[in-house]
């Protein structure tokens, strides 16, 4: 059985980057027990599902309280307006081939919101 701790020059899963496949597990992007072969997983899923559950549990107090409450809340701004070129700049939504890391989606997600309009209808 091959050893996860096998070095790999440079492991670019889901936008993070590490030196070894301890350092991913740690990080809650590998499943536990994951066989790496040369920065392949053989052994399933790459994804832990406890991975998901954690994203999903910190998004959602995020579009609670930035996209629903700032949106019934009369002291709030309906919308932090730019025009279309400075948006383009502030919000970086190209899609990668490498994905993104869960902090990354987060700080997309309050950067989306930001700049949305809010409205009481949803």
């Amino acid at each position: 059985m091959a050893d996860t701790s096998r070095k790999a020059e440079t492991m670019d899963i889901l936008g993070h980057s590490c030196s070894n496949a301890d350092e991913l597990t740690n990080d809650h992007y590998l499943k536990k027990g994951a066989i790496l072969v040369d920065g392949v997983v053989l052994n399933g899923p790459l994804l832990d599902a406890k991975a998901g559950e954690k994203f999903v549990e910190e998004a959602f107090p995020i579009i609670m309280e930035d996209a629903i409450k700032k949106a019934t809340d009369v002291n709030e701004k309906v919308c932090e307006w730019q025009p279309p070129e400075e948006l383009m700049k502030l919000l970086d939504l190209e899609l990668r081939d490498t994905g993104e890391s869960h902090h990354q989606l987060l700080q997309r997600c309050q950067d989306v919101i930001k700049y949305s309009v809010k409205t009481e209808k949803i």
